[in-house]
């Protein structure tokens, strides 16, 4: 029998940019509440700090979801615990470059960076964990008001934004 098919007690949750803001404290809140969390990020050595003080079903994975190969290893990790995931934040992203830049100084490329993380690679993580989703679980997607208002100088992480949701 596989590790999906296998019973479970906990509630399982998987966040990705987990290493700091938003995401560290929903990994940890998880945490505390018990739940099996898996963590993901790109800064490994903050990766490594979220482990003290956890329960003994919260992990985390190096993944920066813009490799399709980090990706399929997060799915592996999570495959190999027991159930389904029943809640999927996603709140891995980047703003781009700073200081903002106007709409008209806008490096082509950076915008190209900001689409493949913030659209792109968030569409690769729910197309592959989606199989491992519990038939009642949820996928929350942490996107900014800057996807409806218009500010100066977030055109391309609000366009960005607005293209996901």
């Amino acid at each position: 029998m596989s590790a999906m098919n296998e019973h479970r007690e906990k509630m399982s949750a998987v966040v990705t940019g987990c290493t700091s803001g938003l995401g560290r404290s929903l990994f940890n809140k998880f945490s505390a509440e018990g739940w099996s969390v898996t963590g993901c990020g790109r800064r490994i050595q903050l990766l490594e700090s979220l482990k003290e003080d956890k329960n003994a079903d919260a992990s985390t994975v190096p993944c920066d979801i813009r490799l399709e190969n980090h990706v399929l290893n997060l799915r592996s990790v999570i495959r190999a615990k027991p159930g389904y995931i029943d809640a999927l934040v996603l709140n891995a992203g980047t703003i781009g470059q700073l200081p903002l830049p106007a709409f008209d100084q806008i490096n082509l490329m950076e915008l190209r960076r900001l689409f493949e993380s913030n659209v792109f690679a968030n569409f690769n993580v729910v197309q592959k964990l989606l199989p491992l989703m519990n038939a009642k679980g949820i996928i929350v997607h942490i996107t900014s008001d800057a996807s409806r208002t218009p500010y100066a100088g977030w055109s391309g992480y609000g366009a960005s934004k607005a293209a996901f949701n």
